[in-house]
C-alpha cells in the first residue's frame, strides 16, 4: 500500500489478479484501478511526479500517473529480472532501488532507477 496526500488516495496492489487500485481514503470507494503484474511485493507513491510504481516478482516495475481526477493511467513497463521484488522509492533522491536476487552464475545486485518526467504529469 502507498498513500497520495494530495488526492487522498490508498493505493493497494493487489497480487492474484495482479492490479493496482485507487481507493478514496475517507470512504473507501474505488476511484480507478488498472493491471499490473502478478506476485506485487512493494508500491510505491512518487508525490513529486504523481506516480506510481509496482514491483513484482515478475520482473517488472509497472509504473502508472495519477491524475487530477484522482485515475491512474499506465505509463509502462520497466523489465528488470525474475524474482526481483523488494525495492525501495527514496523521494528525496528520486531514485529507485531494486533488489535482484542471484541465480546460478549471476550474482545477487541492487540496481538504481531514476525516474523521469517523460510521460508528463
Amino acid at each position: 500500500m502507498a498513500f497520495d496526500a494530495e488526492h487522498n488516495l490508498l493505493l493497494v496492489a493487489c497480487r492474484t489478479p495482479g492490479t493496482v487500485i485507487a481507493l478514496d481514503a475517507s470512504t473507501g470507494k474505488e476511484l480507478s484501478s488498472q493491471p499490473s503484474a502478478g506476485g506485487v511485493d512493494d508500491l510505491f507513491y512518487d508525490p513529486t511526479l504523481r506516480r506510481v510504481y509496482a514491483i513484482s516478482g515478475a520482473g517488472e516495475v509497472d509504473a502508472y500517473q495519477v491524475n487530477d481526477t484522482k485515475t491512474l493511467r499506465a505509463l509502462g513497463i520497466l523489465h528488470t529480472e525474475a524474482g526481483a521484488k523488494t525495492a525501495l522509492f527514496v523521494p528525496s533522491q528520486n531514485l529507485l532501488y531494486v533488489a535482484v536476487p542471484g541465480a546460478g552464475q549471476s550474482f545477487s545486485e541492487v540496481r538504481v532507477y531514476a525516474p523521469t518526467n517523460a510521460g508528463g504529469k
